[in-house]
Protein backbone atom coordinates (compact mmCIF):
# COMPACT_ATOMS: atom_id res chain seq x y z
CA UNK A 1 0.00 0.00 0.00
CA UNK A 2 1.55 3.30 -1.03
CA UNK A 3 1.68 6.42 1.12
CA UNK A 4 -0.60 8.21 -1.37
CA UNK A 5 -3.22 5.44 -1.05
CA UNK A 6 -3.07 5.58 2.76
CA UNK A 7 -3.56 9.33 2.71
CA UNK A 8 -6.55 8.99 0.37
CA UNK A 9 -8.18 6.34 2.59
CA UNK A 10 -7.75 8.38 5.76
CA UNK A 11 -9.01 11.50 4.00
CA UNK A 12 -12.15 9.63 2.91
CA UNK A 13 -12.77 8.49 6.49
CA UNK A 14 -12.33 12.00 7.80
CA UNK A 15 -14.75 13.49 5.31
CA UNK A 16 -17.20 10.70 6.15
CA UNK A 17 -17.05 11.84 9.78
CA UNK A 18 -17.59 15.44 8.67
CA UNK A 19 -20.60 14.40 6.59
CA UNK A 20 -22.11 12.56 9.60
CA UNK A 21 -21.73 15.74 11.66
CA UNK A 22 -23.39 17.88 9.02
CA UNK A 23 -26.26 15.39 8.60
CA UNK A 24 -26.81 15.36 12.38
CA UNK A 25 -26.79 19.15 12.36
CA UNK A 26 -29.50 19.24 9.71
CA UNK A 27 -31.80 17.26 12.01
CA UNK A 28 -31.03 19.25 15.20
CA UNK A 29 -32.77 22.40 16.42
CA UNK A 30 -29.39 24.15 16.54
CA UNK A 31 -27.28 23.23 13.49
CA UNK A 32 -24.02 24.13 15.26
CA UNK A 33 -24.65 21.69 18.12
CA UNK A 34 -23.46 18.58 16.24
CA UNK A 35 -21.22 20.03 13.52
CA UNK A 36 -18.25 22.29 13.00
CA UNK A 37 -17.62 24.24 9.80
CA UNK A 38 -15.47 27.12 8.64
CA UNK A 39 -13.93 29.12 5.82
CA UNK A 40 -10.33 30.32 6.31
CA UNK A 41 -7.53 32.18 4.53
CA UNK A 42 -3.96 32.06 5.81
CA UNK A 43 -0.87 29.98 6.49
CA UNK A 44 -0.33 27.15 5.93
CA UNK A 45 -3.35 25.85 3.97
CA UNK A 46 -4.14 28.98 1.93
CA UNK A 47 -7.86 29.28 1.14
CA UNK A 48 -9.61 26.40 2.91
CA UNK A 49 -12.90 24.85 4.00
CA UNK A 50 -13.32 23.10 7.36
CA UNK A 51 -15.96 20.54 8.34
CA UNK A 52 -16.41 18.08 11.18
CA UNK A 53 -18.59 16.53 13.85
CA UNK A 54 -19.20 17.91 17.34
CA UNK A 55 -20.23 15.99 20.45
CA UNK A 56 -21.77 18.31 23.08
CA UNK A 57 -20.55 17.79 26.64
CA UNK A 58 -22.53 18.86 29.72
CA UNK A 59 -23.96 21.90 27.94
CA UNK A 60 -24.40 22.71 24.24
CA UNK A 61 -21.79 25.49 24.46
CA UNK A 62 -18.86 23.08 25.02
CA UNK A 63 -18.19 20.26 22.56
CA UNK A 64 -15.56 17.74 21.58
CA UNK A 65 -14.85 18.14 17.87
CA UNK A 66 -13.19 16.08 15.15
CA UNK A 67 -12.90 16.91 11.50
CA UNK A 68 -10.76 18.13 8.69
CA UNK A 69 -9.80 21.09 6.59
CA UNK A 70 -9.10 21.04 2.87
CA UNK A 71 -7.19 23.93 1.32
CA UNK A 72 -5.14 25.01 -1.64
CA UNK A 73 -1.94 24.25 0.32
CA UNK A 74 -2.90 20.78 1.57
CA UNK A 75 -5.22 19.32 4.17
CA UNK A 76 -5.37 18.68 7.91
CA UNK A 77 -7.04 16.41 10.44
CA UNK A 78 -8.00 17.72 13.87
CA UNK A 79 -9.47 16.75 17.23
CA UNK A 80 -10.13 19.11 20.09
CA UNK A 81 -12.62 21.16 22.06
CA UNK A 82 -14.90 24.01 21.00
CA UNK A 83 -16.36 26.50 23.46
CA UNK A 84 -18.84 29.36 23.37
CA UNK A 85 -18.83 31.90 26.22
CA UNK A 86 -21.93 34.06 26.55
CA UNK A 87 -21.93 37.39 28.34
CA UNK A 88 -22.66 40.77 26.87
CA UNK A 89 -21.74 39.28 23.50
CA UNK A 90 -21.05 35.74 22.36
CA UNK A 91 -17.39 34.75 22.20
CA UNK A 92 -16.33 31.47 20.65
CA UNK A 93 -13.15 29.59 20.10
CA UNK A 94 -11.49 26.20 19.93
CA UNK A 95 -8.31 24.41 20.93
CA UNK A 96 -7.24 21.51 18.70
CA UNK A 97 -4.50 18.98 18.12
CA UNK A 98 -3.94 18.84 14.36
CA UNK A 99 -1.92 17.08 11.69
CA UNK A 100 -1.17 19.05 8.51
CA UNK A 101 -0.31 17.42 5.17
CA UNK A 102 1.42 20.01 2.96
CA UNK A 103 1.26 19.90 -0.82
CA UNK A 104 3.40 21.90 -3.26
CA UNK A 105 1.39 25.13 -2.68
CA UNK A 106 1.50 25.16 1.16
CA UNK A 107 2.32 28.58 2.61
CA UNK A 108 5.61 28.34 4.53
CA UNK A 109 5.75 24.55 4.95
CA UNK A 110 8.21 22.12 3.38
CA UNK A 111 6.63 20.61 0.24
CA UNK A 112 5.01 17.19 0.66
CA UNK A 113 5.66 17.14 4.43
CA UNK A 114 3.60 16.22 7.49
CA UNK A 115 3.45 18.55 10.50
CA UNK A 116 1.78 18.02 13.90
CA UNK A 117 0.92 20.58 16.55
CA UNK A 118 -1.64 22.74 18.30
CA UNK A 119 -4.11 25.21 16.89
CA UNK A 120 -6.15 27.82 18.74
CA UNK A 121 -9.12 29.74 17.36
CA UNK A 122 -10.55 32.90 18.88
CA UNK A 123 -13.39 34.65 17.05
CA UNK A 124 -12.15 35.19 13.47
CA UNK A 125 -8.46 34.39 14.10
CA UNK A 126 -6.66 31.07 14.10
CA UNK A 127 -3.04 30.49 15.22
CA UNK A 128 -1.06 27.27 14.76
CA UNK A 129 2.23 25.97 16.15
CA UNK A 130 3.43 23.14 13.88
CA UNK A 131 6.34 20.72 14.19
CA UNK A 132 7.56 18.65 11.21
CA UNK A 133 7.60 14.86 11.42
CA UNK A 134 10.89 12.96 11.32
CA UNK A 135 11.11 12.56 7.55
CA UNK A 136 10.44 16.27 7.00
CA UNK A 137 13.10 17.21 9.59
CA UNK A 138 15.62 15.09 7.66
CA UNK A 139 14.80 17.19 4.58
CA UNK A 140 15.45 20.42 6.49
CA UNK A 141 11.93 21.38 7.63
CA UNK A 142 11.69 23.66 10.66
CA UNK A 143 8.84 24.27 13.13
CA UNK A 144 6.40 26.91 11.93
CA UNK A 145 3.89 29.35 13.34
CA UNK A 146 0.81 29.91 11.18
CA UNK A 147 -1.95 32.52 11.20
CA UNK A 148 -5.31 32.51 9.44
CA UNK A 149 -8.35 34.74 9.30
CA UNK A 150 -11.89 33.56 8.59
CA UNK A 151 -14.98 32.23 10.26
CA UNK A 152 -15.57 28.89 11.94
CA UNK A 153 -18.25 27.53 14.25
Amino acid sequence: MTNRHQMTSSTAGLWGLALMGLMSAAQANDPTQYATAGVWLGAPLGASLEAGAALPLTDPDTSLIAGGELGTGGHKYMVGMRFIAKGHDAVWGALRYAQWHANDQAWGLKKQAIYRGLEAQFLIFKASLMFPDRSARRRGADPMFGLAVGFGI
